[in-house]
């Protein structure tokens, strides 16, 4: 059956529904969760993303019959297989980053920066299985930082002295290749909000130039 515009939407709502599942893991916090399910859920996230991308090329293969073999079709080739000048080749582009053997773009949190992220953590997360969170726990009113401790998480330890935690979130690693890179200082769910967005408006900006 012919692809449609709808199956790239479908696998975008997929990325969506993992998102909404580990925001509200273990009651929305995720530092107490079960590791093996937060990080699944998080690989699914990536996956689904990527997913959307990779599925609108299999459609832009179909309706501009390129005739290639859907084995060999992939977002990071269709540029090449359309005809100069066509206003599609923009928006394909707009939808891939390669960071292989590529730094964290400046700014991370810029649209081509989130791009950027989706497929390294697609890469690092999903397929390399690699820690993508930080977890904070922050205990006021004053705290002391202690080094992470060896566990699966990496997760940043604030503690005072015989007060409960008041201040509990997760923030994406910015770059899982490196272990001493920093962690976003926006929270998880408003980066992933933000991540989601981004695919669909590109999606749907490809979509109408198809």
């Amino acid at each position: 059956m012919p692809l449609t515009a709808d199956d790239v939407q479908e696998r975008l709502s997929f990325a969506r529904r993992r998102v909404a599942d580990l925001l509200v893991l273990n009651g929305g916090d995720l530092l107490g969760a079960d590791p093996h399910e937060r990080q699944m859920l998080i690989q699914e996230v990536f996956f689904h993303l990527v997913g959307a991308i990779e599925v609108f090329a299999q459609l832009v293969n179909e309706q501009r019959n390129l005739s290639q073999s859907s084995e060999d079709v992939s977002v990071s080739k269709i540029a090449g297989w359309l005809p100069a000048g066509d206003p599609l080749i923009d928006a394909v582009d707009d939808l891939y980053a390669n960071p292989r053997g590529q730094p964290l773009p400046a700014d991370p949190h810029a649209d081509d920066g989130l791009l950027w992220r989706i497929w390294n953590y697609r890469h690092q997360v999903t397929h390399r299985m690699r820690e993508p969170l930080e977890l904070r726990a922050a205990i006021n009113p004053a705290f002391t930082a202690i080094s992470p401790e060896p566990s699966s998480d990496r997760f940043r330890r604030l503690l005072h002295r015989g007060d409960p935690p008041t201040q509990r979130s997760a923030h994406l690693i910015l770059d899982p290749r490196d272990p001493a890179s920093a962690a976003s200082d926006v929270s998880i769910d408003n980066e992933l909000a933000a991540m989601c967005d981004l695919v669909e408006s590109r999606l749907n900006a490809a979509i109408q130039a198809l």
